[in-house]
């Protein structure tokens, strides 16, 4: 198992907290802006990576900007790494064992 290097990690802890913070996901700029990525091309490979490694998926192939779904991977992330975060993603991990076509976007 391949596993996500310490930017991947941070941008992945960002990104949840974000996503539960405010109920929506950071776009691509704001990214780029808090870890100092000049390029929106840059993030996205660091989005992509972050995807192929299962944390993430998304539907549409052609705009992977509008449609990132977080996956169960990434919510046992939430558990084991962000205490702050653990009940969200415990509960939202039950919605998806309960409902598999459950998806947070």
């Amino acid at each position: 198992m391949i596993s996500l290097t310490s930017r991947q990690k941070e941008i992945l802890e960002f990104y949840l907290a974000y996503t539960f913070d405010n109920l929506a996901q950071p776009g691509v700029r704001h990214i780029g802006m808090v870890f100092e990525i000049m390029s929106s091309n840059g993030v996205m490979d660091h989005l992509r990576a972050i995807c192929r490694k299962g944390y993430f998926q998304y539907a549409n192939h052609r705009s992977m900007r509008d449609d990132i779904g977080i996956t169960p991977k990434a919510l046992q992330f939430a558990i084991d790494s962000m205490p702050d975060y653990r009940e969200i993603a415990e509960a939202l991990l039950r919605k998806w064992t309960t409902n598999p076509d459950y998806r947070m976007d």
